[in-house]
């Protein structure tokens, strides 16, 4: 489920190097919201701390494996990318992509995850052209899904098959079936939250009728 809304996370220090300069706040923008992948490892890691787990090469094998896997589910619809990758350089265009996907991690318009230092995305959430922009039909489908689940958990519902969807891949419907996704999503917020995502309190009657 949603991790704590009083956590808060920061990118660390020269992860882009000298890229890091001049992005106003651009650090600040990468809340909770993309450390998804990072809580296996710091959860595993202090297990392994109170003598839970003798071998940490173990569990940083187990670790490095659940990425590998996600990038394998993900390959076929233009795989994993970091941050990094998606706004290389320092120029002022690199700059207002890197900021714009700070941002649209940070509230939940797409999925952005922690690992090995850098936030990564998915990259069939988003239009490529005229220039990238979060896919406008995947909004209603993310508003039902993030508050049910953390970055990297929401990814792995995507990358998993559902058995809603005869043993598909929620991944791999999402351009010609998307509408079945849809209907999947609803399903399982309501049976989380009781409501339906338009589902609103019932407009009180005055006292004149």
């Amino acid at each position: 489920m949603s991790s704590d809304a009083g956590d808060s996370f920061r990118l660390p220090t020269g992860w882009r190097d000298a890229g890091m300069q001049g992005r106003r706040g651009a650090d600040d923008e990468l809340p909770h919201a993309v450390n998804g992948a990072a809580h296996l490892c710091e959860r595993g890691f202090a297990f392994a701390a109170n003598g839970g787990c003798p071998d940490l090469c173990e569990l940083q094998c187990h670790a490095q494996q659940r990425m590998h896997d996600m990038r394998l589910a993900f390959a076929a619809t233009g795989g994993l990318r970091s941050v990094g990758e998606l706004a290389p350089g320092d120029d002022a265009s690199d700059q207002a992509r890197f900021a714009d996907i700070a941002r649209w991690i940070a509230t939940r318009r797409i999925i952005g995850f922690m690992w090995c230092a850098q936030p990564w995305v998915p990259m069939f959430q988003f239009d490529l052209r005229p220039r990238l922009q979060p896919r406008r039909d995947l909004q209603p489908l993310f508003d039902l899904l993030a508050p049910l689940y953390e970055p990297w958990a929401m990814a792995n519902w995507f990358a998993r098959p559902n058995p809603w969807l005869s043993g598909r891949r929620p991944i791999d419907d999402c351009v010609d079936r998307l509408p079945a996704v849809l209907d999947v999503a609803h399903l399982e917020h309501f049976i989380a939250t009781g409501q339906t995502q338009t589902e609103s309190p019932a407009p009180s009657r005055s006292s004149g009728h």
